[in-house]
């Protein structure tokens, strides 16, 4: 880090849409990690984490689902949203004990833009975010332990491919293409390159990290025109025993494919990566995005 005194604040979590009318997003060029995930009707959602950088425009900010309460846990964050539908709600107000400011319910730190532009229009920015954990007796250093970062082994089994294609589904194709130029990863949606709206540039990541996690259809109701459920993604997955298990991972970083494994035994843990010979994986310096994707998810790799 440039500035290494930041690592003592506590990480910003904020849940940021994907669909459409949200893109092109802002502030995702200044995260240090993007978690990407399936929500119903086959779109995706975005938890950004922001703890190396500052971001002065953070959305659109939108409502909470269920694999927001371990990510928070997960980074030890402070989670910022818009809303939930109610069951989430209940789950939230009643089942958990991270700090967490929702802009439906009145709490400070958002902006909004013209009323028309509604639930497209709620912004957030870090420094409010860091300024409010100050007041609230929030703030202090990650208690979980970083992510590993180093050279790769030479002896990692790993192949060089130019380009990743995630079929979240039939009109949500999500690619990652290794870009010389800047030694990283250009994100493409269908496509079309995904771009930054505050510089307009197209978003780019040192490393993708495609993680396989079991998807179940919850009784609570997302959208109730529609009777669309909740997805609870596991994001501790456990054996008969209640042993935390390994699950299917790849690594993008260098312009090489290396099959991975992961991991995450909860709190006080990291999410944990190895090759699949179980030696630790490092990321290279520099931020990263992870894409969550369903048990039966078969990516594509040219």
């Amino acid at each position: 880090m440039e500035e290494p005194e930041k690592a003592l604040r506590r990480p910003l979590i904020v849940k940021i849409g994907n669909d459409k009318r949200s893109r092109p997003q802002s502030g995702l060029h200044e995260a240090d990690i993007v978690i990407e995930h399936l929500t119903e009707g086959g779109i995706t959602r975005l938890d950004a984490v922001y703890l190396c950088h500052d971001s002065e425009k953070i959305g659109p900010v939108r409502s909470a689902r269920l694999i927001d309460i371990p990510l928070a846990y997960l980074f030890d964050g402070i989670f910022a949203h818009a809303g939930a539908s109610p069951g989430v709600l209940w789950v939230l107000n009643n089942e958990t004990n991270f700090p967490r400011l929702d802009e439906t319910r009145g709490d400070p730190g958002f902006e909004r833009g013209p009323a028309s532009d509604w639930p497209y229009n709620t912004f957030t920015r870090t420094s409010t975010l860091w300024q409010i954990a100050e007041e609230q007796g929030w703030q202090h250093p990650m208690q979980a332990p970083p992510l590993l970062f180093g050279p790769l082994n030479p002896a990692t089994k790993k192949e060089e491919r130019a380009e990743i294609v995630i079929p979240y589904f039939a009109d949500n194709r999500v690619s990652w293409q290794w870009d010389d130029e800047s030694q990283r990863y250009l994100r493409f949606t269908n496509g079309v390159p995904q771009t930054e709206a505050t510089t307009g540039e197209q978003i780019k990541a040192t490393n993708v990290i495609i993680i396989w996690a079991e998807h179940k259809e919850t009784p609570i109701i997302e959208d109730e025109y529609n009777y669309v459920h909740s997805l609870e993604i596991v994001l501790n997955a456990k054996d008969k025993d209640g042993n935390a298990i390994w699950s299917k991972a790849f690594l993008l970083r260098d312009g090489y494919f290396i099959p991975a494994r992961w991991i995450w035994q909860w709190m006080p843990h990291m999410l944990e990566l190895s090759d699949e010979e179980g030696n630790p994986l490092p990321l290279a310096v520099g931020n990263s995005w992870i894409e969550v994707v369903p048990l039966t998810l078969e990516i594509e790799a040219h």
